[in-house]
């Protein structure tokens, strides 16, 4: 019985994930060819973020150490001590 309430539901998801896909590429948008203005500090960071995203994972040693590194400065610091 559990085999056919779980089969139910999943098509019940896959009507609704088809239902949003083709909203996203089947219909045509209502602003087509408008672009959506980009503040510079925004592209800025996000270009900062994809950098540190991409470079963790293709040398995540990197980031391992950088983390370590921090938290044993934190650790070792006399703000905890004093805490």
């Amino acid at each position: 019985m559990l085999g056919v309430s779980d089969a139910r539901i999943s098509v019940i998801s896959l009507y609704y994930y088809i239902k949003i896909i083709r909203e996203i590429y089947i219909k045509s948008p209502l602003n087509e060819g408008m672009e959506l203005p980009v503040p510079y500090l925004d592209r800025v960071s996000l270009t900062l973020f994809l950098v540190i995203i991409v470079a963790g994972g293709v040398y995540p040693t990197l980031l391992s150490d950088f983390i370590q590194s921090a938290t044993d400065v934190v650790i070792s610091s006399e703000l905890i001590r004093v805490i």
